[in-house]
């Protein structure tokens, strides 16, 4: 409606909250939801016409905070995906009770699978990704470990892919079930990580650790835990920076060097064992959890979980 208005739309992909606030201060009309973000970027700035709820704006009158998240300040909600598949089914449903039982300030939750394979969440089809199992396939082979590669390339991709999500997304496999109140932000506001020994502590010639150096050069183990565990929270933004030095770094689209990397010679294999009989070469939480704690120490924190393992 507004293009055939010939108004100009600016959408801004940096999902950056301060950026955000300054075009919403330089706008001539604001038209508000029940945010208080909008409303003090209506007192700052140009002059402007702002239009909001009524019931919103004179509920102060009476009382305050209880539209407030539970975290007080509403700045940490967060959307979750679940790459999922028909293996999946016994647990999917469950995985999603869980969460949205304990775990604090979720929106959104999306499944990506092949098919529709649940009523209780919103699904996003594989089929809408860049990639197809085939792609994967032209790059590291069709064999008997295709679908692990697959899997890890679903993870650390889909969040940049399915519209309107929020920046801070939390991505879980579709076998994890929370059965305690659990959080991702703590109070200082910084994303919580809970770290495994899924490398051990001693351990820092490892084919994850080297696919990430590959990916961004310079990246290396950044404590002695790894963040390979059933869930993580991945932050748009942050991982949009990985995205844009991977590819302009390789001229291919991030899901495409990925792979690349992963086939590529490692020091700490025998160069003469075929991909499909070597241990997985990549993850990308194993990158992101790295990247993060070199580049972003100052707005994360370990926080160790507590899990049980059973299949």
């Amino acid at each position: 409606h507004l293009l055939s208005k010939n108004v100009m739309l600016y959408h801004d992909t940096s999902n950056h909250y301060i950026k955000d606030f300054s075009i919403l201060t330089e706008c001539d009309v604001l038209i508000s939801g029940p945010s208080t973000f909008v409303t003090a970027a209506g007192m700052m700035g140009k002059h402007k016409k702002i239009i909001h709820s009524k019931d919103f704006v004179e509920q102060f009158k009476e009382k305050d905070q209880e539209w407030y998240s539970s975290f007080g300040n509403g700045m940490f909600f967060h959307d979750l995906v679940i790459p999922s598949h028909e293996k999946d089914i016994d647990t999917l449903d469950l995985c999603i009770e869980g969460i949205r039982k304990n775990v604090k300030d979720v929106g959104r939750v999306i499944v990506v699978s092949r098919n529709k394979l649940t009523d209780d969440a919103e699904f996003f089809p594989e089929e809408d990704l860049q990639y197809s199992l085939e792609d994967v396939g032209e790059i590291i082979g069709f064999h008997h470990k295709i679908f692990n590669y697959y899997a890890d390339l679903i993870e650390g991709t889909a969040l940049m892919e399915i519209p309107d999500l929020s920046n801070d997304v939390l991505v879980c496999d579709s076998d994890t079930i929370f059965t305690r109140p659990v959080e991702f932000f703590d109070e200082n506001g910084n994303a919580l990580y809970s770290p495994s020994y899924d490398i051990p502590k001693h351990v820092y010639s490892h084919p994850y650790l080297e696919h990430a150096e590959k990916m961004i050069p310079g990246l290396t183990k950044q404590t002695e835990y790894s963040g390979i565990v059933h869930h993580m929270l991945m932050q748009r933004n942050i991982l949009g920076e990985i995205w844009d030095q991977v590819e302009e770094r390789t001229g291919m689209p991030f899901w495409k060097a990925t792979l690349t990397a992963a086939t590529e010679d490692f020091k700490c294999l025998p160069t003469d064992k075929k991909i499909e009989d070597c241990p997985l070469r990549m993850t990308i939480y194993e990158l992101y959890f790295n990247y993060v704690l070199k580049y972003h120490k100052e707005n994360v924190a370990l926080r160790p979980l507590n899990s049980i393992l059973a299949y």
